[in-house]
């Protein structure tokens, strides 16, 4: 069975599965995923390989929203999704699907299906980049059915010393939790957790994000 939300149990509740507390971990981490050179090689598919590919971050669908797609007071990102046809960076994906199969089977234990797409992130000082608070909660279909965002992935591409500010913020209540900066590491967390991504105030901060997609919760 499958918990979306941890939450308080309280000192009266039922459990009726002993591992809930165990098993809903509200988020987890990877160190070095990456190497240096790894993430040097990945920058470059996002900036040199694919960066005609560029272009400046939308919130929600173009086709519903028309010109508020794009909304500057939301957030502030150019983005490139690495395309999953590309032989050269199938090793990108392979790592990212070995990371999140040995997660998920140890913590989170969600039915997950696919991993809907990898987008390489850049947030600069020349323009503030950053994201406000949000979620990555959505409906995808594909000619295999129809399915939900569930565990959603940060990882970190950038040296922490080659930019200020840009921090992910987890909100889990109390004081946000701040991911982990180590170059190469990946921070999983389900995507209905509010989280954002704090002003870029010097430097540039590169990154890739995905999200894992199944059946929704029940």
């Amino acid at each position: 069975m499958e918990h979306p939300y941890p939450g308080s149990l309280g000192k009266y509740s039922w459990i009726l599965n002993p591992n809930f507390m165990t098993k809903t971990n509200i988020w987890s981490y990877i160190e070095r995923v990456f190497s240096d050179d790894e993430c040097d090689k990945i920058i470059e598919y996002g900036s040199v390989k694919y960066g005609d590919l560029r272009k400046k971050a939308m919130v929600g669908n173009r086709i519903e929203l028309g010109d508020q797609a794009v909304d500057n007071r939301q957030r502030e990102s150019e983005i490139v999704m690495i395309p999953n046809t590309d032989d050269e960076v199938h090793w990108v994906f392979q790592r990212l699907c070995s990371a999140v199969n040995s997660v998920n089977k140890q913590i989170y234990e969600y039915d997950l299906r696919a991993i809907e797409s990898i987008q390489y992130t850049t947030y600069d000082f020349s323009y503030k980049g950053f994201y406000g608070k949000h979620t990555d909660t959505r409906v995808v279909s594909d000619p295999y059915g129809i399915f939900s965002r569930k565990l959603s992935l940060s990882i970190q591409l950038s040296d922490p010393n080659d930019y200020e500010g840009g921090e992910v913020l987890l909100h889990l209540g109390g004081e946000p939790h701040i991911a982990s900066k180590l170059r190469g590491s990946v921070t999983f967390f389900p995507s209905f957790v509010l989280h954002e991504v704090t002003p870029i105030t010097k430097g540039r901060r590169d990154s890739l994000v995905l999200w894992c997609v199944g059946p929704e919760f029940r």
